[in-house]
Protein backbone atom coordinates (compact mmCIF):
# COMPACT_ATOMS: atom_id res chain seq x y z
CA UNK A 1 0.00 0.00 0.00
CA UNK A 2 1.43 3.29 -1.22
CA UNK A 3 0.44 5.62 1.67
CA UNK A 4 2.90 8.54 0.59
CA UNK A 5 0.98 9.24 -2.80
CA UNK A 6 -2.69 9.13 -1.07
CA UNK A 7 -1.46 11.52 1.42
CA UNK A 8 0.93 13.64 0.17
CA UNK A 9 0.31 13.28 -3.74
CA UNK A 10 -0.73 16.27 -5.97
CA UNK A 11 -4.00 18.16 -5.73
CA UNK A 12 -5.12 17.90 -8.92
CA UNK A 13 -5.01 13.48 -8.12
CA UNK A 14 -7.98 11.61 -8.42
CA UNK A 15 -7.98 10.37 -5.13
CA UNK A 16 -6.55 13.20 -2.51
CA UNK A 17 -7.07 12.82 1.05
CA UNK A 18 -6.14 15.97 2.08
CA UNK A 19 -8.57 18.47 0.28
CA UNK A 20 -10.39 18.64 -2.31
CA UNK A 21 -9.53 19.92 -5.63
CA UNK A 22 -9.97 23.98 -5.11
CA UNK A 23 -6.99 25.92 -4.46
CA UNK A 24 -7.28 27.01 -0.75
CA UNK A 25 -7.35 30.67 0.78
CA UNK A 26 -3.14 29.55 2.22
CA UNK A 27 -2.11 27.12 -0.11
CA UNK A 28 0.79 24.44 1.03
CA UNK A 29 4.11 23.94 -0.96
CA UNK A 30 4.67 20.61 -1.51
CA UNK A 31 8.49 19.75 -2.19
CA UNK A 32 9.90 16.17 -3.75
CA UNK A 33 13.31 15.02 -3.41
CA UNK A 34 14.62 12.11 -4.97
CA UNK A 35 16.91 10.64 -1.50
CA UNK A 36 19.69 8.52 -1.54
CA UNK A 37 20.75 7.25 2.27
CA UNK A 38 24.86 5.41 2.01
CA UNK A 39 26.14 4.21 4.75
CA UNK A 40 29.74 2.02 4.43
CA UNK A 41 27.65 -1.14 4.11
CA UNK A 42 25.05 -0.26 2.27
CA UNK A 43 23.03 2.17 0.06
CA UNK A 44 18.86 2.95 -0.33
CA UNK A 45 17.10 5.46 -2.65
CA UNK A 46 13.61 6.88 -1.63
CA UNK A 47 11.64 9.37 -2.38
CA UNK A 48 11.30 11.90 0.42
CA UNK A 49 8.01 14.13 -0.07
CA UNK A 50 7.51 17.63 2.09
CA UNK A 51 4.46 19.42 2.70
CA UNK A 52 4.85 22.99 4.30
CA UNK A 53 1.25 24.27 5.43
CA UNK A 54 0.83 27.11 7.63
CA UNK A 55 0.95 25.38 10.87
CA UNK A 56 1.90 22.15 10.25
CA UNK A 57 4.74 19.50 8.17
CA UNK A 58 4.19 16.24 6.55
CA UNK A 59 7.61 14.18 5.76
CA UNK A 60 6.83 11.45 3.43
CA UNK A 61 9.42 8.77 2.91
CA UNK A 62 9.75 4.81 2.94
CA UNK A 63 5.96 4.80 3.34
CA UNK A 64 6.19 6.70 6.58
CA UNK A 65 4.44 9.51 7.09
CA UNK A 66 5.00 12.07 10.05
CA UNK A 67 2.56 15.13 10.46
CA UNK A 68 3.58 17.55 12.73
CA UNK A 69 1.38 19.64 13.75
CA UNK A 70 2.75 22.85 15.53
CA UNK A 71 0.00 24.89 15.49
CA UNK A 72 -1.79 22.44 18.03
CA UNK A 73 1.63 21.25 19.39
CA UNK A 74 1.19 17.26 18.09
CA UNK A 75 2.81 14.64 16.28
CA UNK A 76 1.09 12.27 13.82
CA UNK A 77 2.61 8.69 12.26
CA UNK A 78 0.72 6.96 9.35
CA UNK A 79 2.15 4.27 7.05
CA UNK A 80 1.82 0.34 6.60
CA UNK A 81 3.48 -0.12 10.21
CA UNK A 82 0.54 1.75 12.11
CA UNK A 83 -2.24 0.71 9.60
CA UNK A 84 -4.62 1.55 6.97
CA UNK A 85 -6.39 4.35 7.42
CA UNK A 86 -5.13 4.95 10.88
CA UNK A 87 -2.69 7.07 12.77
CA UNK A 88 -0.63 7.51 16.04
CA UNK A 89 -0.55 10.75 17.87
CA UNK A 90 2.01 12.27 19.87
CA UNK A 91 2.42 15.23 22.03
CA UNK A 92 4.78 17.77 20.50
CA UNK A 93 6.01 18.18 24.00
CA UNK A 94 7.66 14.80 24.01
CA UNK A 95 9.21 14.94 20.29
CA UNK A 96 11.21 18.24 21.92
CA UNK A 97 11.85 16.68 25.35
CA UNK A 98 13.48 13.87 23.14
CA UNK A 99 15.45 15.83 20.90
CA UNK A 100 16.60 17.58 24.03
CA UNK A 101 17.39 14.40 25.80
CA UNK A 102 19.86 13.77 23.45
CA UNK A 103 22.19 16.85 23.83
CA UNK A 104 23.02 14.88 26.55
CA UNK A 105 24.63 11.83 24.30
CA UNK A 106 27.46 13.63 23.13
CA UNK A 107 29.91 15.74 24.99
CA UNK A 108 31.28 18.16 21.96
CA UNK A 109 28.73 21.25 21.71
CA UNK A 110 29.02 20.42 17.86
CA UNK A 111 27.89 16.34 18.11
CA UNK A 112 25.80 17.45 20.59
CA UNK A 113 23.26 19.96 18.62
CA UNK A 114 24.27 18.02 15.32
CA UNK A 115 22.68 14.96 16.56
CA UNK A 116 19.52 16.59 18.32
CA UNK A 117 19.00 19.04 16.03
CA UNK A 118 18.67 21.59 18.46
CA UNK A 119 21.52 23.56 20.96
CA UNK A 120 22.58 23.39 24.45
CA UNK A 121 21.27 26.43 26.57
CA UNK A 122 24.02 28.74 26.82
CA UNK A 123 26.55 26.93 24.57
CA UNK A 124 28.10 29.14 21.29
CA UNK A 125 25.52 29.21 18.36
CA UNK A 126 28.46 28.60 16.11
CA UNK A 127 31.05 26.10 17.86
CA UNK A 128 33.82 26.41 15.01
CA UNK A 129 31.94 25.44 11.74
CA UNK A 130 33.31 27.16 8.57
CA UNK A 131 30.92 28.45 6.00
CA UNK A 132 32.75 28.18 1.74
CA UNK A 133 30.24 30.56 -0.05
CA UNK A 134 30.71 30.50 -3.99
CA UNK A 135 27.32 31.06 -6.67
CA UNK A 136 24.81 29.29 -5.32
CA UNK A 137 26.97 26.61 -3.51
CA UNK A 138 27.62 26.82 0.28
CA UNK A 139 29.56 23.96 2.14
CA UNK A 140 29.69 23.89 5.93
CA UNK A 141 32.85 21.98 7.62
CA UNK A 142 33.66 21.14 10.92
CA UNK A 143 37.16 19.94 12.33
CA UNK A 144 38.35 20.21 8.43
CA UNK A 145 35.52 17.76 7.52
CA UNK A 146 32.90 18.37 4.95
CA UNK A 147 29.39 18.63 7.18
CA UNK A 148 26.74 19.98 4.97
CA UNK A 149 26.76 21.17 1.12
CA UNK A 150 23.78 22.84 -0.29
CA UNK A 151 22.95 24.34 -3.45
CA UNK A 152 20.14 26.95 -3.80
CA UNK A 153 18.04 27.50 -6.66
CA UNK A 154 15.41 30.48 -6.91
CA UNK A 155 13.31 32.47 -4.03
CA UNK A 156 11.67 30.78 -1.62
CA UNK A 157 8.17 32.00 -0.45
CA UNK A 158 8.66 33.74 2.76
CA UNK A 159 5.76 32.40 4.14
CA UNK A 160 6.60 28.82 4.33
CA UNK A 161 10.47 29.31 6.01
CA UNK A 162 8.64 29.05 9.43
CA UNK A 163 7.57 25.38 8.42
CA UNK A 164 10.60 24.77 6.26
CA UNK A 165 12.77 25.44 10.09
CA UNK A 166 10.97 22.46 11.36
CA UNK A 167 11.81 20.09 8.50
CA UNK A 168 15.80 20.80 9.35
CA UNK A 169 14.41 20.97 13.48
CA UNK A 170 12.35 17.01 13.05
CA UNK A 171 13.33 15.45 10.16
CA UNK A 172 16.79 16.37 9.03
CA UNK A 173 18.47 17.57 12.61
CA UNK A 174 21.00 20.06 11.11
CA UNK A 175 22.89 21.90 13.80
CA UNK A 176 21.07 25.18 14.52
CA UNK A 177 23.54 27.15 12.97
CA UNK A 178 23.50 25.42 9.50
CA UNK A 179 19.91 25.36 9.79
CA UNK A 180 19.65 29.31 10.08
CA UNK A 181 22.44 29.94 7.56
CA UNK A 182 20.56 27.97 5.20
CA UNK A 183 17.49 29.51 5.61
CA UNK A 184 19.18 33.17 5.80
CA UNK A 185 19.65 32.48 1.82
CA UNK A 186 16.12 32.41 1.41
CA UNK A 187 16.17 30.42 -1.47
CA UNK A 188 14.85 26.63 -2.47
CA UNK A 189 17.38 24.07 -1.67
CA UNK A 190 17.75 21.97 -5.12
CA UNK A 191 20.50 19.79 -3.77
CA UNK A 192 21.97 18.91 -0.07
CA UNK A 193 24.11 16.23 1.25
CA UNK A 194 24.42 16.01 4.81
CA UNK A 195 27.57 13.61 6.71
CA UNK A 196 26.99 12.10 9.71
CA UNK A 197 30.42 13.50 11.09
CA UNK A 198 29.01 11.41 14.92
CA UNK A 199 28.23 7.99 13.72
CA UNK A 200 30.58 5.17 12.96
CA UNK A 201 28.63 3.94 9.82
CA UNK A 202 29.27 7.18 7.62
CA UNK A 203 25.75 8.00 6.69
CA UNK A 204 25.77 10.66 4.16
CA UNK A 205 21.94 11.69 3.07
CA UNK A 206 21.51 13.21 -0.25
CA UNK A 207 18.50 15.47 -1.60
CA UNK A 208 18.13 15.94 -4.99
CA UNK A 209 14.89 18.53 -5.68
CA UNK A 210 12.75 16.84 -8.74
CA UNK A 211 9.28 19.01 -8.26
CA UNK A 212 7.50 21.69 -6.34
CA UNK A 213 3.79 22.91 -6.06
CA UNK A 214 3.20 25.98 -4.64
CA UNK A 215 -0.78 25.24 -5.06
CA UNK A 216 -1.31 21.69 -2.59
CA UNK A 217 -3.61 21.16 0.43
CA UNK A 218 -2.81 21.98 3.84
CA UNK A 219 -1.69 19.18 5.45
CA UNK A 220 -4.26 17.49 8.15
CA UNK A 221 -5.31 13.76 9.31
CA UNK A 222 -8.01 12.84 6.51
CA UNK A 223 -11.31 13.05 8.06
CA UNK A 224 -11.87 9.33 7.63
CA UNK A 225 -8.65 7.93 9.47
CA UNK A 226 -8.88 6.54 12.81
CA UNK A 227 -6.62 7.08 15.61
CA UNK A 228 -5.33 3.98 17.39
CA UNK A 229 -2.48 3.42 20.21
CA UNK A 230 0.52 1.82 20.03
CA UNK A 231 -0.40 -1.73 21.07
CA UNK A 232 3.56 -2.13 22.76
CA UNK A 233 2.79 0.67 24.95
CA UNK A 234 2.91 0.02 28.80
CA UNK A 235 -0.25 2.03 28.72
CA UNK A 236 -2.07 0.76 25.83
CA UNK A 237 -4.91 -0.70 27.74
CA UNK A 238 -5.49 2.99 30.00
CA UNK A 239 -5.52 4.73 26.30
CA UNK A 240 -8.44 2.88 24.82
CA UNK A 241 -10.26 3.12 28.02
CA UNK A 242 -10.18 6.85 28.63
CA UNK A 243 -8.63 8.62 25.48
CA UNK A 244 -11.29 6.30 22.92
CA UNK A 245 -14.29 7.44 24.46
CA UNK A 246 -15.90 11.20 23.91
CA UNK A 247 -17.04 11.10 27.74
CA UNK A 248 -15.88 9.68 30.68
CA UNK A 249 -17.72 9.01 34.17
CA UNK A 250 -18.26 12.29 36.20
CA UNK A 251 -15.35 13.28 38.80
CA UNK A 252 -16.59 11.75 42.69
CA UNK A 253 -18.42 13.77 44.71
CA UNK A 254 -17.30 14.55 48.14
CA UNK A 255 -20.51 14.13 49.94
CA UNK A 256 -20.96 10.52 48.38
CA UNK A 257 -17.37 9.67 49.13
CA UNK A 258 -17.99 10.81 53.08
CA UNK A 259 -20.93 8.50 53.19
CA UNK A 260 -19.34 5.76 51.79
CA UNK A 261 -16.84 6.13 53.87
CA UNK A 262 -19.06 6.25 57.13
CA UNK A 263 -20.59 3.59 55.88
CA UNK A 264 -17.20 1.51 55.82
CA UNK A 265 -16.40 2.65 59.28
CA UNK A 266 -20.01 1.29 60.35
CA UNK A 267 -19.08 -1.68 58.72
CA UNK A 268 -15.87 -2.08 60.29
CA UNK A 269 -13.27 -1.40 56.92
CA UNK A 270 -11.40 1.13 58.73
CA UNK A 271 -8.56 0.70 56.11
CA UNK A 272 -10.98 0.69 52.93
CA UNK A 273 -12.27 3.98 54.58
CA UNK A 274 -9.10 5.19 54.75
CA UNK A 275 -8.10 4.55 51.48
CA UNK A 276 -11.27 5.74 49.85
CA UNK A 277 -10.63 9.36 50.65
CA UNK A 278 -6.86 8.92 50.01
CA UNK A 279 -8.49 7.98 46.24
CA UNK A 280 -10.76 10.48 46.41
CA UNK A 281 -7.92 13.02 46.59
CA UNK A 282 -5.88 12.14 44.31
CA UNK A 283 -8.48 11.91 41.50
CA UNK A 284 -9.98 15.45 42.54
CA UNK A 285 -7.15 17.01 44.17
CA UNK A 286 -9.28 17.67 46.97
CA UNK A 287 -8.14 17.36 50.14
CA UNK A 288 -10.68 16.44 52.13
CA UNK A 289 -9.32 13.34 54.28
CA UNK A 290 -7.89 16.33 56.63
CA UNK A 291 -11.37 17.82 56.96
CA UNK A 292 -13.66 14.54 57.68
CA UNK A 293 -12.20 13.82 61.49
CA UNK A 294 -15.33 11.45 62.46
CA UNK A 295 -13.70 9.20 59.62
CA UNK A 296 -9.91 9.74 60.53
CA UNK A 297 -9.80 9.76 64.19
CA UNK A 298 -11.99 6.13 63.81
CA UNK A 299 -9.34 4.97 60.94
CA UNK A 300 -5.96 6.08 62.15
CA UNK A 301 -6.65 3.75 65.48
CA UNK A 302 -6.57 0.51 62.96
CA UNK A 303 -2.69 -0.66 62.63
CA UNK A 304 -2.46 -0.83 58.91
CA UNK A 305 -3.79 2.63 58.97
CA UNK A 306 -0.95 3.22 60.84
CA UNK A 307 1.25 1.23 58.91
CA UNK A 308 0.36 2.79 55.80
CA UNK A 309 0.12 6.27 56.70
CA UNK A 310 3.64 6.07 58.70
CA UNK A 311 4.58 4.53 55.03
CA UNK A 312 3.94 6.97 52.54
CA UNK A 313 6.79 9.53 53.14
CA UNK A 314 9.81 8.17 53.98
CA UNK A 315 12.64 10.79 54.74
CA UNK A 316 15.21 8.99 53.55
CA UNK A 317 16.72 6.28 50.61
CA UNK A 318 16.99 3.43 53.89
CA UNK A 319 13.64 4.06 55.11
CA UNK A 320 12.18 4.56 51.25
CA UNK A 321 13.73 0.84 50.95
CA UNK A 322 11.78 -0.22 54.45
CA UNK A 323 9.10 1.21 53.68
CA UNK A 324 8.49 -0.66 50.22
CA UNK A 325 8.70 -3.28 52.52
CA UNK A 326 5.93 -2.73 55.11
CA UNK A 327 3.79 -1.55 52.18
CA UNK A 328 4.06 -4.76 50.70
CA UNK A 329 3.68 -6.94 53.56
CA UNK A 330 -0.29 -5.56 53.68
CA UNK A 331 -2.60 -8.41 52.65
CA UNK A 332 -4.65 -6.54 50.01
CA UNK A 333 -6.89 -9.69 49.32
CA UNK A 334 -9.84 -8.51 51.54
CA UNK A 335 -9.43 -4.67 51.03
CA UNK A 336 -12.10 -3.68 48.54
CA UNK A 337 -9.11 -0.16 47.51
CA UNK A 338 -6.27 -2.42 48.24
CA UNK A 339 -4.67 -1.26 44.80
CA UNK A 340 -4.12 1.91 46.59
CA UNK A 341 -1.31 0.62 48.11
CA UNK A 342 0.43 -0.23 44.41
CA UNK A 343 0.30 3.90 44.01
CA UNK A 344 2.01 4.51 47.81
CA UNK A 345 4.69 1.44 46.41
CA UNK A 346 5.06 2.98 43.32
CA UNK A 347 5.75 6.94 44.69
CA UNK A 348 8.25 5.65 46.51
CA UNK A 349 9.79 3.28 43.92
CA UNK A 350 9.93 6.59 41.62
CA UNK A 351 11.91 8.43 44.51
CA UNK A 352 14.32 5.69 44.09
CA UNK A 353 14.68 5.76 40.57
CA UNK A 354 13.17 2.66 39.88
CA UNK A 355 10.78 1.86 37.03
CA UNK A 356 7.34 1.90 39.03
CA UNK A 357 5.09 1.34 35.81
CA UNK A 358 4.09 -1.95 36.78
CA UNK A 359 2.96 -1.24 40.30
CA UNK A 360 1.15 2.51 38.74
CA UNK A 361 -0.50 0.14 35.53
CA UNK A 362 -1.49 -2.42 38.06
CA UNK A 363 -3.44 0.21 40.63
CA UNK A 364 -5.03 2.23 37.63
CA UNK A 365 -6.23 -1.49 35.59
CA UNK A 366 -8.62 -1.66 38.62
CA UNK A 367 -9.80 2.05 38.62
CA UNK A 368 -8.83 4.36 35.17
CA UNK A 369 -9.99 7.05 36.64
CA UNK A 370 -7.24 8.27 39.24
CA UNK A 371 -6.27 11.41 37.91
CA UNK A 372 -2.69 11.66 40.27
CA UNK A 373 -1.61 8.48 39.55
CA UNK A 374 -1.41 9.81 35.79
CA UNK A 375 0.55 12.23 37.08
CA UNK A 376 3.14 10.45 38.87
CA UNK A 377 2.78 7.65 36.20
CA UNK A 378 4.02 10.00 33.65
CA UNK A 379 6.40 11.70 35.71
CA UNK A 380 8.52 8.20 35.69
CA UNK A 381 8.29 7.44 32.47
CA UNK A 382 9.52 11.32 31.80
CA UNK A 383 12.27 9.62 34.07
CA UNK A 384 13.08 6.78 31.61
CA UNK A 385 13.07 9.23 29.14
CA UNK A 386 10.12 7.34 27.39
CA UNK A 387 8.68 11.33 26.44
CA UNK A 388 5.82 9.69 24.25
CA UNK A 389 3.90 7.60 26.81
CA UNK A 390 4.83 10.21 29.81
CA UNK A 391 2.90 12.83 27.74
CA UNK A 392 0.31 10.11 27.03
CA UNK A 393 -0.13 9.68 30.62
CA UNK A 394 -0.40 13.78 31.07
CA UNK A 395 -2.85 13.48 28.03
CA UNK A 396 -4.87 11.53 30.23
CA UNK A 397 -4.82 13.13 33.26
CA UNK A 398 -6.03 16.48 31.75
CA UNK A 399 -9.12 14.34 30.36
CA UNK A 400 -9.78 13.21 33.28
CA UNK A 401 -9.59 16.15 35.47
CA UNK A 402 -7.68 19.07 33.65
CA UNK A 403 -8.38 21.22 36.15
CA UNK A 404 -6.30 19.12 39.26
CA UNK A 405 -4.38 20.75 41.49
CA UNK A 406 -1.15 18.82 39.97
CA UNK A 407 -1.71 20.28 36.06
CA UNK A 408 0.38 23.09 37.52
CA UNK A 409 3.32 21.01 37.18
CA UNK A 410 2.51 19.76 33.80
CA UNK A 411 2.30 23.04 32.73
CA UNK A 412 5.48 23.89 33.79
CA UNK A 413 7.60 21.60 32.60
CA UNK A 414 5.82 22.12 28.74
CA UNK A 415 6.63 25.96 29.24
CA UNK A 416 9.82 25.05 30.42
CA UNK A 417 10.37 23.38 26.97
CA UNK A 418 8.79 26.22 24.83
CA UNK A 419 10.98 28.88 26.57
CA UNK A 420 14.41 26.89 26.38
CA UNK A 421 12.99 25.96 22.64
CA UNK A 422 11.45 28.56 21.05
CA UNK A 423 12.26 27.61 17.13
CA UNK A 424 10.34 24.14 17.64
CA UNK A 425 7.21 25.95 18.57
CA UNK A 426 7.22 29.03 16.38
CA UNK A 427 4.95 28.87 13.58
Amino acid sequence: MKYPKKIVGSICSSVVLLGACVAPAFAALELKYDMELATKDKTETCENVLLLGKGAIINSKRGRITLIDIANKQADLMGPEVGEKQYLQYSLHSLVAMQAAMLGAKKDDFAAAAFAGVSRPKTPFNPGIKVTESDNKVEFTYNNKTYVKVEFGEAFPSDRERMMEKVYIFSYRLHPFVRTEILSRKKYVTSMVINDLNGEDGLTTTLKLKSKNENADEPKIPSDFQRVFNKNSPIYALQKIVIEPETLPPLPARQDIFDKSKKMIDEKKPVDAFLTMMEYGLTTGDQAIAENKVILDVAKKDPTVIKIAQNIVPESEAKAHEALKELSSIDQSKLEKGYLIEIFKADIEEQLGQDATPEFVKALSKNPYITGAYKDLGDNLFGQNDFINAWGCYEMFRKIHAKHLFIADIEESEKALEKTFPECYSH
